[in-house]
């Protein structure tokens, strides 16, 4: 489980699609960009590599918001994100903003929570019980804490990946009605959960949404919730309002649909799903595993930026100075 994307395709790992660097600068300066993290940001091994962090680091340092928006918990995101982690807590004292749970938990620039959405308690009910049935793993999530009924190889696995160790609770009926519950998560096989998935839609129906970021997890939301809403929300709510044709949103997976269809400019990494990449402004040369954020990046923020003489010289990729975030008060 938790499988991460690898280098494969054809000869220009992009399908024909065309690349940043050809779609030429953003015909609105980019702003902000929200990033996803598993399988865009993370590389293989579900860490941020030195040239994805070095490259964040200088759009930063030329006045670019940097925002997570991602499926995984604030906590998950950050410690993934290593170093850049670091800097962003230091840049946000009072709490890092960004777009955390697949949209349930937005966090404004000040740190407060801008928005939070969670499952109804007979939602939960349906979703435990096809679960039993099926005999799949599942977890739930409650802000920075994961639950689940049962400890098992899957549910261990997720300490590893960055993401919350899984509190226990026994069984999920003495949460349902007292706990505030984000999302729930079926793990198990690729296979499995692609069979799975129509048998959780009939049990659901229309009180949920229903959306997966990887092959080996289906994630039940509740109903209407989704990346793209989440990212609206902070677009409005934080850094004095931000424009969506300001923004470069980078992701892989169906879970970033919305987010790409909100946005101005938007990249898919080479390794992402097909239907993504026909949304997308652009698809990157390199995988995830190939640092194509920092070719995004380089391509559509930094190379603009340094031919308007905005930022001095032009910056490549891997030879940033690593600098800390600007101040959540600071222009951009």
């Amino acid at each position: 489980m938790w499988t991460a994307s690898t280098p494969g395709g054809d000869v220009n790992g992009r399908g024909g699609y065309p690349s940043p660097a050809a779609v030429g600068p953003p015909a609105t300066p980019i702003r902000l960009i929200t990033c996803d993290c598993d399988g865009t940001l993370l590389n293989a091994s579900c860490s941020t590599s030195d040239v994805n962090i070095a490259t964040v680091r200088a759009a930063i340092a030329a006045g670019v918001r940097f925002v997570a928006a991602t499926g995984k918990s604030r906590y998950g995101a950050l410690k993934s994100m290593g170093a850049l982690g670091d800097d962003l807590r230091a840049a946000y004292p009072d709490g890092v903003p960004g777009v955390f749970l697949q949209g349930l938990n937005v966090f404004g620039d000040d740190g407060s929570m801008l928005y939070e959405h969670t499952v109804t308690p007979d939602l939960a009910r349906a979703i435990v019980a096809e679960a039993r049935l099926v005999g799949s793993s599942l977890i739930a999530y409650s802000g920075d804490r994961i639950l689940c009924e049962k400890a098992d190889a899957l549910t261990d696995l997720l300490p590893t990946y960055a993401e919350p160790v899984p509190e226990v609770i026994g069984t999920w009926e003495s949460v349902l009605d007292s706990v505030p519950l984000n999302k729930f998560i079926y793990l198990g096989p690729a296979d499995k959960i692609t069979a799975l998935r129509p048998a959780v839609e009939a049990a659901v129906g229309t009180h949920a949404t229903l959306t997966q970021a990887l092959p080996d997890m289906l994630e039940v939301l509740p109903p209407g919730a989704s990346k793209g809403d989440g990212v609206r929300r902070l677009l409005e709510g934080a850094f004095g309002g931000v424009d969506p044709a300001a923004v470069l949103a980078l992701g892989d997976a169906e879970n970033d649909l919305t987010m790409f269809e909100l946005v101005g400019t938007s990249v898919a990494m080479a390794n992402a799903l097909p239907a993504l990449k026909e949304l997308a402004t652009a698809v990157t040369v390199g995988t995830n595993v190939e640092d194509g954020v920092a070719e995004a990046i380089r391509a559509l923020v930094l190379d603009p930026l340094a031919q308007a003489g905005k930022n001095g010289v032009a910056v490549k990729t891997g030879e940033a100075e690593p600098s800390r975030a600007p101040s959540p008060a600071a222009g951009g």
